[in-house]
């Protein structure tokens, strides 16, 4: 797989959150529900690419890090 795996992912499930706003019974089927907390399809697709980007960032920078280590020595 190439390097932006993660972000390609994010972008995935980005478009499939859009997508499900469009069916309204879709986007607002329940995933998660405790008590007064619930969580929709559509929102879930959202906090999932979400996350996909953050650790993509994070993979990125970490990468960074380490070429610019190496730049120093």
């Amino acid at each position: 797989m190439s390097r932006q795996w993660l972000w390609r992912w994010a972008q995935v499930f980005w478009m499939a959150a859009i997508i499900s706003w469009t069916a309204p019974s879709v986007a607002q089927a329940a995933v998660v529900e405790l008590d007064e907390l619930k969580v929709s399809f559509s929102q879930m697709l959202t906090l999932f690419a979400i996350g996909l980007a953050w650790g993509d960032m994070r993979q990125w920078r970490s990468q960074v890090d380490k070429r610019l280590n190496k730049l120093e020595e």
